[in-house]
């Protein structure tokens, strides 16, 4: 089943995909954009407003959608050995 859009979605992507296209990481590119729109209309994320954006993105993409790290260090436009830095720091947040 594929998830529904809401129209202006569509509309504002419609433009970007040729700079997500033509960017050297096309899937970090396209996940930038998404962050920003979801956290636009989500508003601030008091649980998880202490952690970098890198790791949020790492706790969103792994712990929550069970991304492989490398599929992870992709989207997020890095390495895996910088996704499992990143994951480390977040499970040592979740301990205090």
């Amino acid at each position: 089943m594929v998830a529904r859009r809401p129209r202006r979605w569509t509309a504002r992507w419609r433009g970007s995909w040729p700079t997500v296209l033509a960017a050297p990481r096309p899937a970090a590119c396209a996940w930038q954009a998404v962050r920003r729109q979801v956290r636009s209309m989500a508003g601030p994320l008091p649980p998880v407003a202490h952690l970098s954006e890198p790791e949020q993105d790492v706790l969103v993409l792994h712990l929550v959608l069970d991304l492989p790290e490398a599929e992870v260090a992709e989207l997020i436009g890095t390495d895996a050995a910088a996704v499992h830095m990143h994951l480390r720091s977040v499970r040592a947040a979740r301990r205090h």
